[in-house]
């Protein structure tokens, strides 16, 4: 599918195929892109020729409760178990969430145009007699374009400032009639607990409120120059690659202590960003320059060859004087 979409926009590094045709194949891609299940992840695929770039970033986060084994809330607690995926295809161009997701890229690069996203939400939640774990994995794919521009030397090169995007409002999905926030650790995020919530919320309120304000579409971990990025090049699929991992971020930490008993709670996040690009790049800064890569020298490998010819040649001639 997305040879057929690059294939129709490569007149150019501004296709000129029909919109609504690309509209349609893009959304149909995003159907059958893979999702990520761990950490959190950004990956970015792009395409400089065409000027489009693929999104997918998976946005998981965890949320983990303790507290004292044998206490109320761990009885009440323990034992619970649920699991739930919504999806959203193609969210509108005039939604909240597709203008707010949009607006947070073009922090780092105002002419980037958000072409379309679709979501996919997933949910666990599961407790024993000292811990709950609640777990949310969002799954945001887009195309993007404007990334890249042409300079009057003919020289491709894409402006990047935007790939530590964060997002700080927040990301009401409609996911056929039901409404969830994807961004902050609020009352979406707990939705699972049901009325349980109640019984963690009058114990550790101020911490349930200091929480709810946390973004978890954050990647400012990513704020360096892509030229500090692991750089790889692979000729035989004409890609290069830029990659960066961070440490276990810990989003939020909190503790309590009621009568000697501990209670705590924390939000922690993993996340890694690849950054794939069709063609030999190089980084200076945030920017991308397209290049030719470097002539293969093959001298030295003509001279192993005739090194080990030689060598052959000359046992051959000794087990044929044996």
């Amino acid at each position: 599918m997305l040879s057929m979409v690059l294939s129709m926009m490569s007149k150019g590094i501004y296709g000129k195929a029909s919109a609504v045709i690309i509209f349609v194949l893009i959304s149909t891609a995003m159907l059958v892109a893979p999702i990520a299940a761990n950490a959190a992840t950004v990956t970015v695929t792009a395409y400089p020729t065409q000027n489009v770039s693929n999104l997918v970033i998976n946005d998981t986060v965890s949320v983990i409760f303790t507290y004292p084994a044998n206490s109320f809330i761990s009885r009440q607690l323990s034992g619970l178990n649920y699991s739930m995926q919504l999806s959203a295809i193609n969210i509108p161009k005039n939604s909240g969430a597709f203008e707010s997701f949009q607006n947070a890229l073009r922090q780092g690069n105002s002419s980037i145009t958000l072409l379309n996203m679709s979501i996919t939400e997933s949910k666990s939640l599961v407790a024993n007699a000292t811990a709950l774990i609640i777990k949310r994995s969002t799954i945001i794919n887009a195309w993007v374009s404007g990334i890249f521009n042409k300079t009057p030397s003919g020289r491709i090169m894409g402006n990047f400032g935007w790939k530590s995007f964060k997002v700080d409002s927040r990301l009401d999905v409609d996911f056929n009639g039901h409404s969830e926030d994807i961004n902050f650790i609020g009352n979406s995020f707990f939705a699972p607990m049901g009325g349980k919530l109640l019984i963690m919320s009058l114990l550790m309120s101020d911490q349930l409120e200091a929480l709810s304000h946390i973004s978890t579409i954050n990647f400012s971990a990513f704020n360096t120059p892509l030229s500090q990025w692991t750089r790889t090049y692979n000729p035989s699929t004409n890609m290069t690659s830029f990659t960066k991992s961070v440490p276990v971020e810990t989003l939020f930490t909190a503790s309590l202590s009621v009568n000697n008993n501990t209670y705590s709670i924390r939000a922690v996040s993993d996340p890694s960003y690849t950054l794939n690009v069709q063609g030999y790049a190089v980084a200076n800064g945030n920017t991308l320059i397209l290049t030719s890569p470097p002539q293969t020298n093959y001298t030295e490998y003509a001279a192993v060859v005739v090194i080990v010819v030689i060598a052959v040649a000359g046992a051959a001639i000794y087990l044929r004087k044996r």
